[in-house]
């Protein structure tokens, strides 16, 4: 039985060497050089450190499979390595300190190359140092390239490297090795300058003999300057120590690569997932190019909106197919273990399929976009308002419970859009009841079996007895503040107020808000609360406040009062710049003020025209907000709260 792995613990020379004839080919699918100025310095000072106690240091690992030639991949020098009896493996991890760690040794030899006339100048270089310096600098060389002619050489004298990585940097990281031409604006570029700079200014510490800056106490010896790069070789080539992971031709190197990397550091979920797929598609009996893989896995990220939802996607699906939450530490086992594991009898490109269009539902849900099915089509004005609304109050664990709704019974069909308008009462109750998000995920797993197994009716139920009670509901609805600086808070208060004006409306026989103006949220009782301000110009209204507990009074506006439901109502932009921090009296009368078009803020919305007339229904009967010889203060507030409260009832139900 062929042993699962290799480990062993190497040395940059051991494993770059060409007296060992090893190279190694960065596939495809692997990210491009990344590695930014911090991580740089970080490696530069693990050299050094290696220079000044002469000791080892653990880089990491270098996981390796083996390699193939990916028939659409026209770039790869390393089909002429393996030509000329060189031993060649994939990298799977490793691939970021290992370009970094020749980059060093690149510049440590650039360097070196450039000090040759003043080396062969001092007074004490015999035949024997001039021996080991041209031996020094032929040993840089081999661990950075092959001795295999490069025929797209700049200088003609150029080799194949012993690394070569994908094609984004390939050209420019093979001119740095071969001391070629190369720009100066990718990564991999920026990396090898600056440890260019990092080699010069190191020599100078170390032989302040060669700056000019400073006054000379003594020559310099050629020892003197042969040994600083000796040890720096040695540092970089000898003293950093990584643990080479070779895998067998049947064991699965991403496996490895797992075992490894659980903490996904270097790379996220999506992008060890994406190795997973790009493994299995060489390892199938008609392997899939790599390119191919890489196409697929575009149009997966183009179809949810972007890498940056690529792990939020995953995530989702994962769920709907074991009915748990699936966290992002075992994200890549599950979608192994349990999902890609029922392709086994099939290809690469049907799980990619399956991927696409689950990819297609989810961007669906969260972008209202249109959707493919068979033919492009667009999601119903009453399926959108029902997504936007949830997504406003759940952007995130909502996906789940729609994804797998959406994907059993299709967008435009009467079962999804029943399940979405009792989703939407869920979520609302459950936020406004201030419940943990953590139990919704305990629904979901009941609601998601529910979905793919019982009939819609029974989904229904399953969602209903969920929701909060209408007491408990009505009463945390009437009790709601929100928090003007927190933007999650603003945009919930806008949408609770939104659906109560377009269901006011709706009662009249009007239609919706228009969703092209900007609506603001007005606060009654300013947010800045000033008495003496905003009174000042209506006396009459400063009588209300007078009396024993007036200041109990006005402090309550600092606790809960002027954060509450009850307090707010929506204005447009220019309305709510006008009504300012006026007193309750001079905002009635903004609010009846028409603008430059005519328009006034009660005859725009319901729910100030009822703020104008001082009145609200509840049930079958009015109520009024404010008492004769009062103003809009704390009981007014309350009773408009209790009031949005049973609308509320009627609406979430």
């Amino acid at each position: 039985m062929p042993k699962a792995f290799e480990a062993e613990q190497k040395s940059l020379e051991e494993l770059m060497s060409t007296g060992g004839r090893y190279a190694y080919a960065i596939p495809l699918y692997q990210r491009r050089y990344v590695w930014n100025t911090e991580e740089n310095r970080k490696l530069w000072d693990d050299v050094e450190e290696c220079y000044e106690r002469k000791s080892n240091h653990f880089l990491g690992s270098f996981v390796l499979m083996d390699y193939e030639k990916d028939p659409y991949d026209q770039r790869y020098q390393a089909d002429e390595l393996v030509d000329a009896s060189y031993s060649v493996r994939h990298v799977v991890d490793g691939q970021q300190r290992m370009t970094s760690l020749t980059l060093i040794l690149a510049a440590l030899y650039q360097d070196m190359l450039d000090q040759q006339d003043t080396f062969n100048s001092l007074p004490d270089k015999d035949s024997q140092d001039v021996q080991d310096w041209n031996t020094l600098l032929t040993r840089m060389r081999n661990c950075l390239v092959t001795d295999v002619s490069d025929r797209q050489s700049k200088s003609k004298k150029g080799k194949i490297p012993h690394l070569i990585p994908v094609k984004s940097t390939y050209e420019s990281y093979k001119s740095i090795v071969n001391q070629e031409q190369f720009g100066k604006q990718l990564l991999i570029e920026k990396a090898y300058l600056l440890h260019q700079e990092n080699v010069r200014q190191f020599r100078l510490e170390k032989l302040p003999e060669m700056d000019d800056s400073l006054e000379k106490n003594s020559p310099l010896l050629a020892i003197d300057l042969y040994d600083f790069y000796f040890q720096m070789f040695l540092s970089i080539a000898q003293r950093m120590k990584i643990i080479r992971i070779d895998c067998s031709a049947e064991e699965d190197a991403f496996q490895v690569f797992e075992s490894l990397n659980g903490t996904g550091v270097r790379l996220t979920s999506s992008d060890r997932i994406k190795n997973m797929l790009m493994g299995r598609g060489s390892r199938q009996k008609h392997p899939v190019a790599m390119s191919t893989i890489e196409s697929e896995w575009t149009q997966v990220s183009e179809l949810v909106g972007g890498a940056k939802n690529m792990e939020s996607f995953f995530t989702s699906y994962m769920f709907t197919k074991v009915n748990r939450r699936v966290s992002k530490q075992e994200l890549v086992r599950v979608f192994t273990d349990k999902y890609l594991n029922s392709f086994e009898s099939k290809g690469v490109l049907e799980v990619f399929g399956d991927l696409k269009h689950a990819a297609d539902y989810y961007g669906t849900i969260v972008s209202q976009s249109s959707y493919m099915d068979g033919q492009q089509k667009e999601l119903s004005p009453d399926i959108k308002a029902l997504l936007v609304g949830i997504r406003k109050i759940n952007p995130t664990q909502s996906i789940v419970p729609l994804l797998t709704a959406a994907m059993q019974y299709k967008f435009d069909s009467k079962q999804f859009r029943d399940v979405a308008k009792q989703l939407l009462v869920l979520f609302v109750r459950h936020k406004v009841c201030q419940k943990s998000t953590n139990l919704l995920d305990k629904y979901f797993e009941k609601i998601c079996v529910a979905i793919k197994e019982q009939p819609v009716s029974d989904v229904l139920d399953e969602i209903v007895k969920r929701q909060q009670s209408d007491p408990t509901f009505a009463r945390d609805f009437e009790n709601m503040t929100f928090d003007s600086e927190k933007p999650s808070d603003t945009a919930r208060a806008r949408y609770y107020l939104e659906s109560i004006e377009n269901y006011l409306r709706n009662k009249a026989g009007d239609s919706n808000l228009d969703q092209t103006e900007e609506f603001t949220l007005e606060h009654i009782i300013p947010q800045s609360f000033d008495a003496q301000k905003w009174f000042e110009s209506q006396p009459d209204e400063a009588l209300a406040f007078q009396g024993e507990d007036a200041e109990r009074e006005l402090g309550m506006f600092k606790d809960n009062t002027i954060e509450s439901i009850g307090n707010m109502c929506l204005l447009r932009r220019p309305e709510n710049s006008s009504a300012s921090n006026s007193c309750f009296a001079n905002k009635v009368a903004s609010y009846k003020k028409p603008d430059k078009s005519g328009k006034t803020a009660a005859g725009t919305f319901k729910l100030v025209e009822q703020i104008v007339e001082g009145r609200m229904k509840v049930g079958a009967e009015y109520i009024d907000l404010v008492d004769t010889g009062s103003t809009f203060d704390a009981t007014a507030v309350s009773r408009r709260a209790h009031a949005l409260a049973d609308y509320a009832l009627k609406i979430w139900s």
